[in-house]
């Protein structure tokens, strides 16, 4: 029998499982009976979720034995045949049942928006199963498969409420999300608990979730203030902390030591994408001893100078945001190429008219910088355009707590094309050198390492094995 029938075989046992818990789960069926009734809330939404995805986890821990596999193992396909159907279901499931809530919910409050759902993770499911493949022992690979499917049917409604959230948000209205920590629930996870307004003061763990997780996250909207002539919401604090921030603005140019800091304080707070987690180390920044991480990277002190001088730009002008510009540096003579200016948040947007330049340069003649307001490692992203452009001499991601990460020689290492897949509504290529990076960082994320950890370790496997050069400095 081929392994993909094997993998549709086991995937009908599970669902014949998955489908008898269901039918007899309490919690299920109270919260099926509430949106019924018209009385169910987003929280309860996030809890039907959880419960879907134990339940998942369940069935497929209970059914899959190492000896159904062919030779006791876990094929990445296999893998992917049992966890795609499944998983698909479980998100058509709750993208119904919050939709229902939704709508019942906006007609009690007089809001006449469409509901969004959610997008199916295909990438992260692929990811998932890659994983799963990659463990020794079946018994372990099956073990990945109940907690994958648990983790992503109780991420569904996360989805669907940062989905809904960001939509309305755009639409006028004023966004939150409330994420409840569980009982018992990890230091991790206590830290994330809160009201958050979308899409300024949300922290970037939010709508994440660790094995096990067994936090709610919901989200509510309030109409705020609507103008009677546009007919357009508006947000009624914000002329108020206008007038507040003018009649504390200083009226003389002269100012002590004190005083400018003070202002330079609340020009940070008023920033587009604003928020108090990427508050910037500028003294470390501005330090020699920052500047000693560049000692003897570049071909002359020239170049140096400057990637020295972008990097601390870069942190300045977007310190206290989520906003994310770029430096583009001759790597010969230190002269800037380029220039994008912050106006997204996690990402920069390169116009055609500089895609061409790059693909024209000479090679190995530019410095791609920019800036990670949260500090994190180099992203899939950054390694995709990095790796596009036989231009690129390195690409350089500071931090705004003065971490810096680098990629070198990244052209053509990327492998075999095996797909695409989309993230924030972007379509990207999915190559091998992807894949083993999601079948790194999923072994060290594992083995206990926090996301940044597992990033940078997983990139530190993928340069040895695809001959690029990758550089924590």
């Amino acid at each position: 029998m081929a392994d993909t029938d094997i993998g549709r075989e086991l995937c009908a046992k599970v669902k014949a499982i998955f489908d008898s818990r269901i039918a007899g789960d309490t919690t299920i069926a109270t919260i099926r009976k509430k949106v019924e009734d018209g009385r169910a809330t987003m929280n309860d939404m996030s809890v039907y979720s959880r419960q879907l995805g134990m339940r998942l986890r369940q069935a497929i821990e209970s059914t899959v034995r190492p000896e159904d596999l062919p030779d006791e193992t876990m094929y990445q396909n296999i893998a992917h045949s049992i966890l795609d159907p499944l998983l698909r279901e479980n998100y058509d499931e709750i993208n119904r049942i919050c939709t229902e809530t939704q709508r019942e919910l906006d007609r009690k409050a007089r809001i006449g928006l469409t509901p969004q759902a959610a997008e199916y993770p295909a990438e992260r499911v692929m990811t998932a199963s890659f994983g799963a493949a990659a463990k020794e022992l079946a018994s372990d690979a099956i073990k990945v498969l109940g907690r994958t499917s648990e983790n992503i049917t109780a991420s569904a409604s996360d989805e669907y409420m940062k989905t809904n959230a960001e939509y309305r948000s755009k639409a006028g209205l004023d966004a939150y999300i409330v994420r409840t920590d569980g009982a018992g629930c990890c230091k991790w996870c206590a830290a994330l608990a809160g009201k958050f307004k979308y899409p300024d003061d949300i922290p970037d763990d939010v709508f994440r979730r660790h094995d096990n997780c067994s936090c709610d996250v919901s989200y509510i909207c309030d109409k705020g203030r609507q103008n009677v002539h546009t007919k357009k919401w508006t947000k009624v604090n914000e002329r108020a902390k206008r007038i507040e921030y003018a009649a504390g603005a200083p009226k003389s140019m002269k100012q002590t030591r004190e005083e400018a800091k003070e202002l330079e304080e609340r020009l940070v707070a008023s920033k587009p994408g604003k928020s108090d987690n990427a508050i910037a180390d500028m003294k470390f920044i501005n330090s020699q001893v920052f500047a000693d991480k560049f000692k003897g990277k570049y071909e002359n002190e020239q170049v140096e100078q400057a990637v020295v001088k972008a990097c601390r730009q870069l942190v300045k002008n977007r310190n206290g945001t989520f906003f994310e510009e770029a430096f583009f540096i001759d790597a010969q003579t230190g002269q800037t190429i380029s220039y994008i200016k912050g106006k997204q948040k996690n990402g920069i947007e390169m116009s055609e008219e500089l895609k061409k330049r790059l693909t024209n340069a000479r090679e190995k003649s530019i410095i791609m910088i920019h800036n990670h307001p949260n500090s994190s490692p180099l992203s899939r992203a950054d390694y995709l355009t990095s790796s596009s452009y036989k231009s690129c001499y390195e690409t350089l991601a500071v931090g705004h707590n003065g971490d810096l990460y680098s990629f070198r020689n990244t052209f053509e290492t990327q492998g075999k094309l095996l797909g695409y897949f989309v993230e924030d509504g972007i379509e990207y290529p999915y190559y091998e050198a992807i894949r083993d990076y999601r079948v790194a960082y999923s072994k060290y994320t594992s083995r206990g390492q926090d996301d940044f950890q597992a990033r940078d370790l997983a990139w530190k496997d993928v340069s040895r094995m695809r001959g690029f050069i990758y550089e924590k400095k």
